[in-house]
């Protein structure tokens, strides 16, 4: 198979400053580039080359030639260099072959041919390769081309090799089931089966970053079912492997959520775990895996407010305690109301009775006094301070909060300063009294005890 090369100008950039020189024939496209490109999903950001040659020696080159803009990035334990070329990122790699240790993916590396090269990648699909210079495609591992067309996924070596060699391409191949729409050739799943203990060498920021991919992929409900089923979900969200084992009904419903929520990480994380975790331990997983502290506590706030929901039916909720949940849910609450009526379209029994329109409305109608009450309470730390006659502290703290639950429970006007400043005089009149009462008690029971 023949193509001249494409009509890309980092492309041509590179093709022209390396013609005639010595990197001339041996400079080579290669991995995703040439598989989205041939099955029309390229986004159009990055090229990955291969040389048989010093790939840093390269960089340089393009560097000083004025091709690249801005010194590489240069990795030399890998011999790989990144540089950005008319506004694409290349990254240069030094044609290589791999050995590896048991206890590491890191491999210890030394120079090989574009054709050695090829057989250490994770499948068939991604060992392609097209020359710079003449646009020919070459397909050393003779599956590439034909396991792109059918839509399989066929490792270079066998199975085990590969697998031992980086763990971390069992779950690239779940993720591009999900991603790509292609199924895994049958020694493959068996391969997955037999070394997803490997996994365990996999640093936990590598596998968010898997899962947060197959997440955002257009079948997410496929690939966590494929990690179950390959014995990887231990890896990754062990509580969905008991929740599997023993609430399948309940696995099934959490599959058929994770495909329905819209592709952002948070809206399908929730979906993910909500069955399968309390809202505590959904953040602790979460965190264990690396995800930011602000993903880990979205998730665990909609989680909990979904509980909410679930323990009492909010139409029996009063106005104070509708803007409380307001007040909690702040920005989230769009994405919480939307999960919570997706999750119980795909018929969620915990939700059944719920009408969660109804609440919608209910909160829109309340939606004029909820903002001012998250806005602002009547009396200020300041104005507090000088009715009080208290210092900043746990006193004023407290009696802000409390200006602000009256508010909420709509006994008091979010401006009424007048009505503010003699409730909160009453409340630290009446809650003097009850310390002054608990102190005498305690005095008691000491003389009683002595």
């Amino acid at each position: 198979m023949t193509e001249n090369p494409p009509d890309i100008p980092a492309w041509r950039a590179i093709a022209r400053a390396t013609r005639g020189t010595v990197f001339d024939g041996r400079l080579f496209a290669v991995g995703g580039f040439i598989r989205d490109r041939l099955i029309g999903c390229w986004d159009g950001r990055e090229i990955d080359m291969v040389l048989e040659g010093d790939a840093l020696t390269l960089a340089r080159f393009l560097y000083e030639r004025g091709v690249a803009r801005g010194a590489p990035v240069e990795y030399p334990r890998f011999g790989t260099a990144l540089i950005q070329v008319a506004g694409l990122a290349i990254e240069l790699v030094t044609a290589r072959k791999e050995s590896y240790h048991e206890s590491s993916r890191k491999p210890d590396v030394e120079a090989a041919t574009v054709a050695e090269d090829v057989f250490r990648r994770d499948f068939t699909i991604n060992a392609l390769l097209q020359n710079v210079h003449t646009g020919q495609f070459l397909d050393p591992t003779g599956r590439g081309l034909a396991d792109l067309e059918t839509g399989v996924l066929r490792t270079p070596l066998d199975p085990d090799q590969t697998f031992f060699d980086d763990p971390l391409r069992m779950l690239r191949a779940v993720r591009f089931v999900a991603q790509l729409g292609f199924s895994v050739y049958p020694e493959v799943a068996v391969g997955i089966r037999r070394c997803c203990g490997r996994l365990a060498i996999i640093s936990q920021e590598r596998i968010r970053d898997e899962l947060s991919k197959l997440l955002k992929s257009p079948r997410p409900a496929l690939g966590i079912a494929m990690m179950q089923e390959l014995g990887l979900m231990e890896f990754a969200v062990p509580e969905l492997v008991a929740l599997a084992a023993d609430h399948p009904e309940s696995f099934r419903h959490t599959l058929r959520t994770v495909g329905a929520a819209p592709p952002i990480v948070r809206s399908r994380l929730v979906a993910l775990l909500h069955h399968a975790a309390t809202p505590d331990m959904a953040g602790a997983r979460l965190e264990l895996l690396r995800f930011s502290r602000v993903e880990s506590e979205d998730a665990r706030l909609m989680l909990s407010l979904r509980e909410a929901i679930i323990g009492r039916d909010p139409a029996t909720w009063t106005d104070g305690e509708v803007r409380k949940f307001v007040r909690k849910a702040c920005s989230l609450l769009e994405a919480l109301l939307a999960f919570v009526k997706m999750d119980r379209s795909e018929g969620d029994p915990a939700l059944e009775e719920i009408d969660v329109d109804a609440f919608a409305e209910r909160i829109d109608r309340l939606e004029e006094r909820v903002v001012s009450a998250i806005l602002a309470s009547p009396l200020d730390g300041k104005e507090l301070m000088h009715i009080l006659q208290a210092k900043p502290g746990p006193l004023i703290r407290d009696a802000k909060e409390w200006l602000l639950n009256e508010v909420l429970e709509g006994r008091l006007a979010a401006d009424d300063k007048a009505l503010a400043s003699h409730k909160v005089t009453s409340w630290n009149a009446s809650r003097t009294a009850n310390l002054a009462g608990i102190s005498f008690f305690c005095e008691s029971l000491q003389e009683i005890s002595d």
